[in-house]
């Protein structure tokens, strides 16, 4: 894929760099480059010393965060907020007195009664079947056909409403559209936000329409919330790992309203011993990593 006399400028490669010198100090410092953690700080911040006309000592060699950290806790004065579970070098190198800690008490996105309750009541949609969808107003989504899927769903249940949370470049014409369909009291829009495991909670079917995805963290979340998930087929299957997801094959509208009916009365409840031993677990997929490893 590289070629001597010609440079492919339509291939993501760069036939500058790494330069002939660069690659020289790699293989004359290739030991170093292997063994050391943080590979050769001291060569490094020399180097950096010399290009930037700092002296060697005012240099900080990071490998990731960790070598930050002593440097930056040496800088905060005063009470330092920690949310733990913490990477515990930042409150490990910090003054005791001055260190406030916070720990969540929720169960991430497993589902709560309260907090759905407490959630539908602060947005009026107290007794509203509510249909979700998280993501960037972006072509890849496809709200388009959400739109369409949900008009199609409303003309049967007259008391769905329809969540879309999130921004993005063409959340504008979304809005348009909602308008055109007349559908402005039954369709809410909201922002990014830092209360998405109360969104889960509150949503009853959450549906994603997207043309293609990656995997998807929205699904795996929903799942984590015992929410029942109504999924384009072009999303990667390995996000599923409960029995609450549905991939949908095609764009008829009229098959994809019955899969989302196929969930009106699902019970949110789930066995927490499959989540426990899904391959998204980290500590399962830690596990496996390590035995990939040492094999």
């Amino acid at each position: 894929w590289r070629y001597p006399y010609l440079l492919d400028y339509c291939y993501l490669v760069n036939p500058y760099f790494p330069s002939q010198r660069m690659l020289d100090e790699i293989k004359a410092n290739f030991e170093s480059l292997v063994r050391e953690y943080p590979s050769g700080m001291y060569v490094n911040s020399l180097l950096a010393g010399k290009n930037f006309g700092i002296a060697q000592s005012n240099i900080v060699i990071g490998n990731g965060a960790a070598e930050l950290i002593k440097s930056l806790m040496g800088i905060l004065k005063g009470k330092t907020g920690f949310v733990k579970p913490t990477f515990e070098e930042y409150p490990g190198r910090y003054y005791k007195n001055e260190s406030v800690f916070f720990v969540p008490e929720n169960d991430d996105f497993y589902y709560n009664e309260q907090r759905r309750k407490r959630f539908r009541l602060k947005y009026n949609l107290d007794n509203k079947l509510l249909l979700g969808n998280i993501g960037r107003f972006s072509f890849q989504k496809n709200h388009d056909f959400l739109l369409d899927v949900f008009q199609n769903f409303r003309e049967k249940y007259d008391n769905a409403c329809l969540l879309l949370v999130g921004n993005g470049p063409l959340k504008a014409k979304i809005v348009e559209k909602v308008n055109r369909m007349n559908l402005d009291d039954s369709v809410i829009f909201m922002q990014d936000r830092n209360d998405i495991p109360d969104i889960y909670n509150s949503i009853d079917i959450f549906v994603m329409t997207s043309l293609f995805e990656g995997m998807p963290a929205t699904i795996v979340e929903a799942q984590m919330s015992f929410l029942p998930c109504v999924v384009s087929w072009d999303v990667t299957h390995d996000v599923k790992f409960t029995d609450n997801v549905e991939f949908v094959k095609g764009w008829d509208i009229n098959i994809w309203v019955k899969a989302i009916e196929n969930y009106l009365y699902a019970e949110r409840k789930l066995d927490k011993k499959i989540l426990y031993e899904s391959d998204f677990n980290i500590v399962n997929t830690s596990k496996r990593l390590t035995e990939i490893l040492l094999n």
